[in-house]
Order: structure tokens, then C-alpha cells, then sequence
């Protein structure tokens, strides 16, 4: 549930993904994000745009491949198409990049459909908030992703 964004792909060599984690690293020190390399993997990163959203985890695996996802529904508008600039960015260093984006901005730049799509969402969690009682909603996880809801 939730407005998120699921990303995969390949990088083109083991330069471009070290390209891409110094990249990341650049993008979060010019906008004051969070950013932290893992020591035990040098093609892997954490980067949090802002308090709301999954942190944006990337990273490479041995055969030059990634996959995640971003859940930016609990964050502002702007931090969902942050995520998205970021991907953009990570692209020309990509043979392949596939990504499914929940609020359509990806394919559209359309602000408005992505608020929309946020909006839907809002509605489907208070419904089913509503039938039933039990349920907790908005519950940060161990990993930093957010679970939207649980019974």
C-alpha cells in the first residue's frame, strides 16, 4: 500500500556503479540528505531525502544489478519526484532501467495525477482503518521503511 517506487536495473560496468553511489553521495551533500556508504559492500548506499519517505537504498549486486523500492507516500509531493530526478540521474549509467512508479510521475511529470494518486491512497488506508479497528497505521520498521498498516 501507499504511493511507492520500485526500481531495477543494471548497471553498464563496475565503474558506473561506483559512478553512481558517488553520485548519490554528491546529490545528498548538495541537498542536505542523509547519506551513508556500507563499509562491508562499496557498491551499496543508504540516502534519506527527507523524515517521510523509505530511505533509497542502492544497491549493486556482483553481476551489476539493483532492485528496491522507494515508498514516498508519508513524504511531501517534492520528495516523491526527488526520487524520481534521482533515478533519472542514475539512468545514463544504466544498460537497463525498469521502473514502476505507483504515482505515474515517472511517465507523465504530471504533479497534479501523482497528488491524486496520494489522495486515493489516503482514502483506501482511512477505509480500511475504519473496518477494522484493531489495525495500526504508520509503524516505522526495523529496516526504516514504513509499514502502513498492521492487525
Amino acid at each position: 500500500m501507499g504511493v511507492t517506487v520500485h526500481f531495477r536495473g543494471r548497471a553498464k560496468s563496475a565503474e558506473d556503479a561506483a559512478a553512481v553511489i558517488d553520485m548519490l553521495e554528491r546529490q545528498a551533500a548538495a541537498n542536505n540528505w542523509l547519506f551513508r556508504r556500507n563499509p562491508k559492500y562499496p557498491l551499496a548506499s543508504l540516502l534519506l531525502l527527507d523524515e517521510g519517505p523509505d530511505p533509497f537504498y542502492m544497491q549493486f549486486y556482483e553481476d551489476l544489478t539493483f532492485e528496491n523500492f522507494v515508498k514516498t507516500q508519508f513524504a511531501p509531493p517534492e520528495v516523491h519526484i526527488e526520487t524520481i530526478g534521482l533515478l533519472r540521474a542514475v539512468e545514463p549509467y544504466t544498460a537497463e532501467l525498469e521502473v514502476e512508479d505507483e504515482g505515474g510521475y515517472w511517465d507523465t511529470d504530471d504533479r497534479q495525477a501523482l497528488i491524486e494518486a496520494r489522495e486515493e491512497f489516503e482514502r483506501a488506508l482511512e477505509a480500511f482503518k475504519a473496518a477494522h479497528p484493531k489495525a495500526k497505521g504508520l509503524i516505522r520498521g526495523s529496516d526504516a521503511r514504513w509499514i502502513d498498516v498492521a492487525e
